[in-house]
C-alpha cells in the first residue's frame, strides 16, 4: 500500500505521496509539485506537512521553503564551498540551506 495524505480545500483531495516530487513553502501556503507536472496550492504551511511526513524517509527538508522526495533527485550541485542546490528530475532547482549542507553528501546516494 502506498502512503497517502489528504489535502484540505473546497474538496478534500487524497494524494499518493509517491506522486509528489517536492513541496514548496510560501508563507502560509504550500505548493505540491507532482510527477505529471501538475501543481496544487494548499493554504497550510510547510511545517504542517513536514510533521506529517516525518516518518516517511523518502522526504527531507533541505531549506525553509522546500521538502524534497529523495526518489526524484537527479543530482546535487555545488556552487561554492558552502552553497549547494538540488536538481530535481522535473527540472526544478532547489537550494540546500547552509545549516543543512551536510545533506549534500547523503542526498545523492
Amino acid at each position: 500500500m502506498n502512503p497517502q495524505i489528504i489535502l484540505p480545500g473546497l474538496t478534500r483531495t487524497q494524494i499518493e505521496l509517491s506522486n509528489v516530487v517536492w513541496l514548496e513553502g510560501d508563507c502560509n501556503y504550500t505548493r505540491f509539485h507532482f510527477t505529471d507536472g501538475q501543481i496544487m496550492i494548499v493554504s497550510k504551511s510547510l511545517r504542517l506537512y513536514e510533521a506529517s511526513m516525518a516518518e516517511d524517509s523518502r522526504f527531507v527538508r533541505t531549506h525553509k521553503t522546500a521538502i524534497l522526495n529523495r526518489a526524484f533527485i537527479e543530482k546535487i550541485c555545488r556552487i561554492s564551498r558552502t552553497c549547494f542546490y538540488v536538481q530535481m528530475t522535473n527540472g526544478a532547482t532547489i537550494p540546500i540551506a547552509r545549516s543543512k549542507k551536510y545533506l549534500a553528501k547523503t542526498l545523492g546516494k
